[in-house]
């Protein structure tokens, strides 16, 4: 069976061209900043803030268009990850080459970016769980992974339930 997940258009519109606004937003703050600068001790860290701010900011956000794809397609032996922002290319994973799952439900948190990947080509596919049916594309995943893979996950899961009855 043939699945394809995909992320909605307010969210490919945030995914896309959140950073421009935050960025606007960041310059907002900035120019004046600059104007009205005199040497101050504390003009200086609230400038040298606000550049951290989108230095960092502007990092997340290119990691997130190199590895972040706004279509999977998904079938029983592989995934096909295209229609990357700013790129036409099409990555073809098998779940065989999956060899590590990180972040979001794969660390056992609820929400998050997820990370498949094949560490032996250096491929990271990710991908958040405001897609499409996200719930039945990390089932897929989990149910085609290798099992030992498969066990680490859940042992993660385990444990994050442990910790929460701990705190109750």
């Amino acid at each position: 069976m043939k699945y394809i997940f995909e992320y909605r258009l307010g969210y490919r519109l945030i995914y896309s061209f959140g950073s421009l606004i935050i960025n606007i937003l960041i310059i907002i703050y900035l120019i004046p900043a600059i104007m009205a600068f005199e040497g101050k001790i504390f003009q200086i860290a609230y400038i040298a803030f606000l550049m951290l701010i989108m230095f960092f900011f502007n990092k997340y956000y290119l990691n997130l268009y190199r590895i972040m794809p706004y279509r999977i397609e998904a079938d029983d032996e592989k995934m096909i990850f295209s229609e990357f922002l700013f790129d036409n290319k099409s990555i073809t994973l098998s779940y065989k080459e999956i060899d590590k799952l990180s972040g979001g439900i794969f660390d056992g948190k609820g929400t998050g970016l997820m990370k498949v990947h094949n560490t032996g080509e250096g491929i990271t596919v990710g991908f958040f769980h405001k897609i499409n049916d996200a719930r039945t594309l990390e089932s897929l995943i989990l149910s085609k992974v290798d099992k030992k893979l498969y066990d680490e996950v859940i042992d993660k899961f385990n444990i994050r339930k442990e910790n929460l009855r701990k705190k109750k």
